[in-house]
């Protein structure tokens, strides 16, 4: 399973908890191929794709992106 599975999976069980407001770690150790992605407009066009309408949130942590589910 890749990130993308993973993340569509803790958006699910997110969703299903009725938690609203998430934090992705990523871009530990240098990486920057997801910490990119997960900060580009295309992330959150597949997440809706998905079935999941996300709007970004301001983090303070540069290793975190932080969404709230609509």
């Amino acid at each position: 399973m890749d990130a993308l599975d993973e993340i569509v999976y803790f958006l699910d069980d997110c969703s299903a908890k009725g938690i609203k407001e998430i934090s992705i770690v990523h871009g530990f150790h240098g990486g920057q191929v997801l910490k990119s992605y997960i900060q580009s407009e295309g992330f959150l066009k597949e997440m809706a794709k998905q079935g999941f309408k996300l709007q970004r949130k301001k983090s303070n942590n540069s290793r975190e992106s932080c969404f709230i589910i609509l």
